[in-house]
């Protein structure tokens, strides 16, 4: 009787086992991966990648481009984070893409979307701000790239996220927003269901993005032999310290000219309240010495009237003696006016 056969002499006919007294058949031999399994980092950049090809589909609705838009700003705020201060996370998003797939939204803008450019913005500047590690796409490989687009243009695509209510309305207790917002500018945005909400943002990364927006801002005009954060010594506390300290001298020095401006204005009018009453207090001085003279003037010709009524007074007296001398009767008149007399 033959005995089973278990292996061939060639291996590239395989193998064959014949079961034989219950033993268990050999394993299959492990087949081997010639590539390592991605990172995560990786995945997040092919994803990103993927995401942005999605929503730029012209049979896309609306709706679903702005779901698709949420999913890419999760993705830009997860790796903002994840790439702060990690230059050799940077270099493997780096080595991984992921410059390229930044650099076209900024320069595709437009009024509705505003968000993802300045996101887009903002990890490009944190990719060059911790670009430390050697490779292929280096500091001063992205310097004349930064400077083609514009350090102004970078900072303006930032800047306008503040101005965005989807990041603006976002506080400590407060994540969730209404769908679709009042103030959209896609009317063609509607409700499915009532109460419905979406979430943009979370709080830690609006506080994330306030910390350290002025390092992005400050280190995308550094020249690729600087390093602005590390060069000037400040952590992202100093930076809100700093910040702080710069409105409040604002604050102070746009009080201070409305202070000096109201003192102008009540000197001003005080002084013209001075002058009028001057000129008021010089009118009645010279009405007063008219008022005055008038009167002394008034007083003189009553003295003089009342000498003159004496004077005739007694002209009259002397004229009705003479009369009574003379036999001559006296009127009436004239008597009663010498009995008053």
């Amino acid at each position: 009787m033959p005995s089973p056969v278990s292996n061939l002499s060639d291996p590239s006919a395989g193998s064959f086992f014949v079961p034989a007294d219950g033993a268990h058949p050999p394993p299959p031999p492990e087949e081997e991966d010639d590539e390592p399994p991605q990172s995560v980092l990786q995945t997040l950049s092919e994803n990103l990648s993927l995401s942005f090809l999605s929503r730029s589909r012209a049979s896309t609705s609306d709706r679903e481009a702005r779901e698709w838009d949420r999913l890419v700003v999760g993705y830009l705020c997860l790796l903002s984070q994840w790439l702060w201060e990690d230059p050799q996370s940077v270099r493997e998003f780096l080595d991984a893409g992921g410059f390229g797939t930044l650099v076209e939204p900024i320069n595709q803008t437009s009024e509705t979307d505003t968000v993802i450019p300045a996101l887009c913005a903002f990890l490009l500047g944190i990719c060059y701000e911790f670009d430390r590690e050697p490779g292929e796409i280096t500091r001063e490989t992205i310097y004349p790239i930064l400077n083609r687009l514009g350090v102004d243009t970078l900072v303006g695509r930032m800047a306008r996220l503040r101005e965005d209510e989807r990041f603006k309305a976002v506080g400590p207790d407060t994540v969730v927003q209404p769908y679709p917002p009042i103030s959209h500018l896609q009317p063609s945005l509607k409700h499915e269901r009532e109460d419905e909400g979406e979430i943009w943002f979370d709080w830690a990364f609006v506080d994330f993005w306030k910390s350290n927006y002025f390092t992005i801002q400050r280190g995308l005009s550094t020249e690729p032999d600087q390093l602005s954060s590390s060069a000037s010594g400040q952590n992202a506390e100093a930076t809100i310290l700093v910040a702080s300290l710069r409105d409040m001298l604002r604050s102070q020095s746009q009080e201070i000219e409305t202070l000096q401006h109201k003192v102008k204005e009540l000197t001003k009018m005080k002084d013209e309240e001075v002058a009028a009453l001057k000129a008021q207090v010089q009118s009645l001085s010279s009405d007063l010495r008219q008022a005055e003279e008038k009167q002394k003037e008034t007083e003189k010709e009553q003295e003089d009237l009342l000498v003159l009524l004496d004077e005739m007074t007694s002209k009259r007296k002397k004229e009705k003696a003479k009369l009574r001398e003379l036999g001559q009767d006296v009127s009436e008149d004239e008597a009663e006016d010498d009995g008053d007399e």
